[in-house]
């Protein structure tokens, strides 16, 4: 039967390979680059996302446990709050928590106190609820006395009125250039690490903050991440630290959400981008636009985990005296507006 359907494929003008084990069709010829390259990054995808509650490393664990508390923060947020409110997710909240106390995992990251904090909100706001109170026995295990926990506050007051005017972060905006043309000045790490650390007020899906940066300042590594790279031809040599960003997979859930690691590394490579110029500190961005073969090279020569999902490079540095930047004409509002 499978000869007979290759056949019938063939047939009809498709073209046929396996690839991981898998028979895959194409209708025109050079199209099995894209499909081997896909199939590849869905299976380091597969390996590393969360795909059910089983078998949850503590990385997986800890991400999905932000999610769900994040769900509780989003929902007292609301104008109007409908009791009882997450009935079904809470207890899975629950679940993993003590699977994290339960595996002697790390209960000082940040995002198992948060869960902790959300749960102390939940039972605050359904105080005297039946169904709520089901669950407080298991959380107090998990969690410690709920009682005597000090909170921190989920939810805040909205500023009343933005600190910087429209028409400074104007000015802001149109200041920054990518610059190509770099000092020998180094960046003090401080700074970097400032500029990072700001960066990290970048929004992500459910509040996960699945950032990662990769930080290299040594001249002989930097070079050899060029050689993989095809946008730093005659300028690749000045750069005296590099950032690679991207997300950590193990923080993303299900098929659905296959491409939000390049969603939420981009908006944080934006604010960190954004950040570096408030510093005095020149950038350039520099795609990581590459077929699987070249990602795992990379992988393999900085020793960076498969979990990483590199998007972004970008050249830090203080640009020459005297330096040029690309003037970049921008084209009609009209044209971006659907």
């Amino acid at each position: 039967m499978r000869r007979q359907i290759l056949k019938l494929f063939r047939r009809l003008g498709f073209f046929h390979t396996r690839i991981a084990g898998r028979n895959v069709f194409w209708k025109r010829r050079g199209d099995e680059k894209l499909y081997v390259n896909a199939l590849r990054d869905a299976e380091v995808y597969q390996r590393h996302a969360i795909f059910s509650l089983d078998d949850l490393g503590e990385e997986q664990c800890l991400s999905r446990l932000t999610m769900l508390a994040h769900g509780i923060e989003k929902a007292l947020s609301l104008s109007a709050v409908k009791k009882p409110f997450f009935l079904a997710k809470f207890p899975i909240l629950i679940q993993l928590a003590a699977k994290v106390v339960d595996n002697g995992w790390n209960t000082g990251d940040e995002r198992f106190i948060m869960a902790q904090d959300a749960a102390v909100a939940y039972f605050k706001f359904h105080e005297g609820s039946p169904e709520v109170d089901a669950f407080r026995e298991e959380a107090q295990r998990v969690f410690g006395n709920l009682e005597t926990f000090t909170q921190s506050p989920l939810i805040e007051l909205m500023p009343a009125e933005s600190v910087v005017s429209f028409q400074d972060f104007k000015a802001f905006c149109h200041s920054r250039h990518s610059v190509r043309s770099f000092s020998d000045q180094t960046v003090p790490r401080e700074d970097l690490t400032s500029a990072i650390e700001l960066a990290l007020r970048t929004p992500s899906v459910c509040n996960r903050q699945p950032w990662k940066v990769k930080i290299l300042d040594e001249r002989e590594e930097i070079a050899s991440a060029f050689k993989l790279q095809n946008g730093n031809t005659g300028f690749g040599h000045e750069v005296r630290t590099l950032l690679l960003t991207g997300a950590d997979m193990r923080s993303f859930l299900g098929p659905e959400e296959r491409n939000e690691p390049w969603i939420d590394a981009g908006m944080f490579s934006m604010s960190l981008v954004y950040a570096l110029h408030a510093k005095g500190i020149s950038s350039c961005t520099l795609n990581w636009c590459v077929d699987a073969e070249r990602d795992a090279q990379l992988r393999k020569l900085l020793g960076l985990p498969e979990w990483f999902r590199v998007t972004m490079f970008i050249c830090v540095g203080y640009p020459r005296e005297g330096a040029s930047v690309a003037a970049s004409r921008r084209r009609q509002l009209n044209d971006f507006i659907l």
